[in-house]
């Protein structure tokens, strides 16, 4: 929790605002520095965020659509869309799925910012969504 609360606090110096919710960068399976926890305990991460007052955290899975678990002012928002690993779905049209899904459901869509630079097909996929789906703030989902 030590570590937890230092990190937060130095995000909040670094951008001048207050820290409102995180999200779990990677797949919890690979470590890609010594300084990389690839452990994902999501009860953990829940907890050291109800404990210091955020109102989200968005968790690493792949099922898009499992719901969003909010108790109080607190949301835990288990699963996402990655859009940079659309092969892991296996299902067809799967871009046409998502904003079908996302008219009726709330869905959030990961895209690393290295993948937005580096590979042109990232961006026709996510400019496909935002014009395709409708897309809110996080603060809206709350």
């Amino acid at each position: 929790m030590e570590d937890f609360q230092r990190e937060i606090a130095e995000w909040e110096k670094l951008c001048g605002n207050k820290v409102t919710g995180f999200s779990k960068h990677g797949s919890g399976k690979l470590k890609l520095s010594r300084m990389h926890d690839s452990k994902y305990e999501p009860s953990t991460l829940v907890e050291y965020a109800r404990q210091l007052g955020l109102k989200y955290f968005i968790g690493n899975g792949t099922h898009y659509t499992e719901a969003f678990l909010r108790e109080d002012d607190f949301t835990f928002i288990p699963s996402v869309f990655w859009l940079d690993r659309m092969g892991q779905y296996d299902e067809e049209d799967i871009l046409e799925r998502v904003a079908k899904y996302s008219a009726d459901s709330p869905v959030v869509v990961l895209l690393h910012p290295v993948w937005w630079a580096q590979r042109p097909e990232m961006r026709f996929d996510f400019e496909w969504l935002v014009d395709n789906a409708e897309f809110v703030p996080i603060e809206d989902l709350l």
